[in-house]
């Protein structure tokens, strides 16, 4: 299973309400924090903020709080979360974060912005080992405080680091744990990401059927949440609706339907990238995908790695890989450009942690060379990224999940 990374790390989880207005300026935000200096949805208005498409609004008006009151534990996590949302490094925010509510003694505060900095240390920079120290912690407090949601939220979170090794079976034993604590009258915001995890896991199983009726459920929950909660949701769906399609299991006019709603209301609510299968970068793709290799597939790819360049966001793997297919089934005489886009690719794969999107990226080259005549650097290609697929399966603790 391929590994892209899962930048917004908190969205939609740190609701305290069941439901609030979506704020209109920061000048709504500022009133909450005036009457309610302390508690973390007055800071979580900024995020909701961010994602009505006014997003440098909202973080100029958490700057601003900071400048007043340079370690204030929510603006500095939100402003964390803000920034980690356009693909920007929030690790050095949430740690003031997390010291901040330490100091103030706010235990609430303190586990919700250490499962933020787990978020951003295993989910998108995938220092998950390391790490899991936090969600150690985060289950302390909450045990010791009586939070159950928190410690829910955790094991949660324990899954999407289960997940990233593919560890399938862990996954499922974690968000079976969480359901157990939330219960079916639990908040509506952590039900919806139990069923947000779970639709990933299926997903990822190729159980595509149960991920839609996963994904359909949390767009229901989601459709009076914010904006960009909703659009993450439909995100999610035009994912299942494409696999789907793919397995001529859905019409290919549905699934484009459904991914064409997903995009409008990504841009609307700007949101760039909420995993990797959702967001306006990750359906653009896909539709990109749908389309083909066609002047409109063509366009819808460079759109994105446009997109990935301006805003310096960390999704430029799938849409490489897809160009550089594309490019040279439009245009077999094009294969220098569509090696420049593989290799641009392989060129971005810097860390440890991106075994799998470098043994992907030596496949897609190692398929066009040999297509293209070069047969001996093809299967040298090929042979490569076998052999890193199989060290990647061989990591999986279960034998079960070893034998899909």
């Amino acid at each position: 299973m391929g590994r892209l990374p899962e930048l917004v790390v908190l969205a939609g989880l740190l609701a305290v309400a069941e439901a609030r207005a979506t704020p209109r300026s920061a000048a709504d935000c500022d009133a909450m924090v005036q009457a309610a200096p302390h508690a973390l949805a007055s800071y979580r208005c900024y995020w909701d903020l961010a994602h009505t498409g006014r997003r440098m609004e909202a973080e100029r008006a958490l700057e601003a709080i900071l400048r007043r009151e340079p370690e204030n534990p929510g603006a500095l996590h939100f402003l964390g979360l803000c920034r980690d949302d356009r693909g920007l490094y929030p690790e050095v925010l949430f740690r003031r974060s997390v010291a901040a509510y330490q100091q103030s003694g706010d235990v609430e505060g303190e586990g919700y912005a250490r499962l933020s900095l787990f978020g951003y240390l295993c989910l998108a920079a995938r220092r998950c080992d390391e790490n899991v120290e936090q969600l150690d912690r985060v289950e302390a407090l909450a045990r010791g405080a009586g939070l159950r949601d928190m410690q829910a939220l955790s094991l949660v979170y324990r899954a999407g680091a289960a997940t990233m090794i593919d560890d399938v079976g862990a996954a499922e034993r974690h968000l079976r744990n969480a359901e157990s604590l939330i219960g079916p009258d639990g908040p509506a915001w952590l039900r919806g990401r139990v069923l947000e995890r779970f639709g990933v896991l299926y997903v990822e199983a190729g159980r595509h059927t149960e991920a839609r009726e996963k994904f359909e459920a949390l767009a229901t929950l989601t459709r009076n949440a914010t904006p960009a909660r909703h659009a993450a949701a439909l995100g999610y769906l035009g994912t299942a609706a494409l696999q789907l399609a793919q397995r001529h299991q859905l019409e290919r006019a549905d699934a484009e339907r459904l991914l064409r709603e997903a995009l409008e209301a990504e841009d609307r609510s700007d949101l760039a990238l909420h995993s990797r299968f959702s967001g306006s970068l990750v359906t653009r793709t896909q539709l990109a995908f749908l389309l083909g290799p066609t002047q409109a597939g063509l366009a819808e790819l460079e759109r994105v790695k446009a997109t990935d360049e301006l805003r310096h966001n960390r999704y430029p793997f799938v849409a490489l890989w897809l160009l550089a297919r594309f490019t040279y089934e439009h245009d077999r005489a094009d294969i220098s450009r569509a090696l420049g886009y593989v290799n641009e690719a392989l060129g971005r794969c810097i860390r440890p942690s991106h075994a799998w999107e470098r043994a992907h990226g030596l496949l897609v080259r190692g398929d066009l060379l040999w297509r293209s005549g070069d047969r001996v650097k093809g299967v040298a290609d090929v042979r490569a990224a076998l052999d890193t697929f199989e060290q990647l399966r061989g990591r999986q603790p279960e034998a079960g999940v070893r034998a899909r």
